[in-house]
C-alpha cells in the first residue's frame, strides 16, 4: 500500500510540472502492480446447517453467539410420522423376534419326530414282512404294500425336516430384517435431533420455532471464532496473474484507518458463470484483534513491484506503445510494470526526454 500511495504522489507531482512547463521528464521510482479484488471475510469452517429430516422446528437448543462442540445438538424437529414408524418397527421386530416363534418350531419339530417315528415303524412292518416272505409266510402284494408305506413314510419325515429348516432360516431371515428396520427408525428418530460438525461458534440462527423445515432448508450458520479466511471474488480478465503465495493488502470497512496484510492460499479453479469472476482465499498475516463473519473486505494483490523504475503517467503512453516528446515526434518504448496510473518505462526513453500527452 505504501508503493501504492507513493504512486499517487508520483502523479500528482506529473501533474503539477505540466501544468507549469506544459511537459513532463520521465522519473525514477518505485511502482507495485496489483490486483483489485473485493469480498468478504468467513470463518475458516464456516458451513450452514441442513436438518437431515423433515418436520416442524420444535426448539433450538442454542443461542447465536453460543459456543458448540463436536456433535453438541442445536436443534430438534417434530415429525409424528417418523415416530409411529419407530414404533410400528419395534413392534415388527418383537413379532418377528426368535422368541416370539418358539411355538412354531415346537409345533413342527413334534411334526418332525412323528414322521421319523412312522417312518421307522414302516420301515420295520416292511423288513419283517419281507423275512416272512422268504419263509413262505404272507404275499408279495402284501410286501409291496408294506415297502409303498415304509418309503412314504421315508418322503413325510425327509419333507418335515425340510419344513423345519426352512422355518427357523425363515425365522431367522425375519428376525434380523425387522431389527434392521428398527435400526433406521432409530436413526431417522435421532436425526430429529440437528447437530453441530464443528467445534465453533453459532453465527447465526435463520428459522424460527414452529417452522416446517426439509434437508434443503437451512437452518443456521456455524464456523470456527478464532480462524478466519478473505474470499476475493477475482475479475476473469486477472485471475491468471494470481498465484498461491502473493500478498495481499486490505482493508475492511470496521477498520477503517487500518491496512492489513494477507497471503493467498487459494485459487478455486472453477469461474463464477454468473459474475464473470474467480474466488481466491488469503489468510491473515496480521488479523485485527477482533473478526466478524462476513465483514465486508477490499484488497490488492500484489503482483509485482520494482523498486527502481523508470516510470511515466499512463496516459502518456498509447495503446501501441508509444510516447511523444516535446518536440511532437513519437517514439516507440517498452513498457514494463504498470498500476491503475503510471507505467515503467524499459527501453527506448531517457530521463532527460521531455514529454507531452498524446
Amino acid at each position: 500500500m505504501k508503493a501504492l500511495y507513493l504512486a499517487v504522489a508520483v502523479v500528482l507531482t506529473f501533474v503539477a510540472c505540466s501544468e507549469q512547463n506544459d511537459h513532463l521528464y520521465p522519473e525514477e521510482r518505485s511502482i507495485t502492480q496489483s490486483v483489485y479484488a473485493s469480498g468478504v471475510v468467513v470463518s475458516s469452517t464456516q458451513y450452514q446447517v441442513y436438518p437431515v429430516a423433515s418436520g416442524t422446528l420444535r426448539r433450538f437448543l442454542v443461542a447465536e453467539g453460543d459456543s458448540v462442540t463436536v456433535g453438541q445438538p442445536i436443534a430438534e424437529i417434530t415429525n409424528d410420522a417418523t415416530g409411529l414408524s419407530r414404533d410400528n418397527a419395534r413392534l415388527a421386530a418383537e413379532f418377528a423376534s426368535v422368541a416370539n416363534n418358539t411355538e412354531r418350531l415346537a409345533e413342527l419339530k413334534t411334526a418332525v419326530q412323528v414322521a421319523a417315528l412312522k417312518r421307522a415303524d414302516d420301515s420295520l412292518m416292511a423288513a419283517r414282512q419281507r423275512r416272512l416272505l422268504a419263509q413262505g409266510v404272507g404275499s408279495k402284494i402284501e410286501l409291496e404294500q408294506r415297502e409303498l408305506a415304509a418309503a412314504s413314510a421315508r418322503a413325510s419325515h425327509e419333507s418335515a425336516v425340510q419344513r423345519l429348516a426352512q422355518l427357523e432360516k425363515q425365522i431367522r431371515f425375519s428376525a434380523r430384517q425387522a431389527k434392521v428396520q428398527q435400526g433406521i427408525s432409530d436413526v431417522a428418530l435421532r436425526d430429529l435431533v440437528v447437530t453441530s460438525a464443528i467445534a465453533g461458534r453459532v453465527f447465526s440462527v435463520l428459522r424460527n420455532a414452529g417452522e416446517a423445515v426439509n434437508p434443503q432448508t437451512p437452518i443456521a450458520v456455524l464456523g470456527s471464532d478464532s480462524i478466519f479466511v478473505i474470499e476475493l471474488q477475482v475479475d476473469e480478465s486477472d485471475i491468471a496473474s494470481i498465484r498461491v503465495g502473493q500478498q495481499v493488502f486490505v482493508t475492511l470497512d470496521s477498520y477503517r484507518d487500518s491496512v492489513f496484510t494477507a497471503t493467498v492460499t487459494k485459487v478455486h479453479p472453477m469461474m463464477n458463470a454468473r459474475t464473470k469472476s474467480f474466488t481466491v482465499e488469503a489468510r491473515f498475516q496480521r488479523a485485527p484483534q477482533r473478526l466478524y463473519a462476513n465483514l465486508t473486505a477490499e484488497a490488492n494483490i500484489v503482483l509485482q513491484t520494482k523498486e527502481k523504475a523508470m516510470i511515466v503517467p499512463r496516459d502518456y503512453v498509447t495503446k501501441d506503445g508509444h510516447v511523444k516528446l516535446a518536440d511532437g515526434t513519437l517514439k516507440k518504448v517498452e513498457l514494463g510494470i504498470r498500476d491503475y496510473q503510471t507505467i515503467e518505462i524499459v527501453r527506448g526513453l531517457r530521463s532527460t526526454d521531455a514529454l507531452v500527452r498524446p
